[in-house]
């Protein structure tokens, strides 16, 4: 789409289609963002808590936790 590249619109993006439960779109917008704000990984966290998938939410917090972001 070209807008995973701005990361307030990437990570407006995942809440629209988390709240709407596209949890697949949402998740693909957030895998391919370049660079990644704490707001975009609490926006894809969010969401997946939001929908039931604890499992995904922990994936995302694991890879989080990888990618070396300091948790607040």
């Amino acid at each position: 789409m070209g807008f995973e590249n701005d990361v307030f619109v990437a990570a407006s993006l995942i809440h629209l289609y988390s709240r709407f439960g596209v949890l697949n779109v949402a998740h693909k917008v957030f895998v391919d963002m370049p660079v990644k704000d704490v707001g975009s990984w609490n926006a894809m966290i969010s969401g997946f808590c939001q929908n039931g998938n604890a499992a995904g939410a922990l994936g995302v917090l694991n890879s989080m936790k990888v990618e070396g972001v300091k948790m607040d």
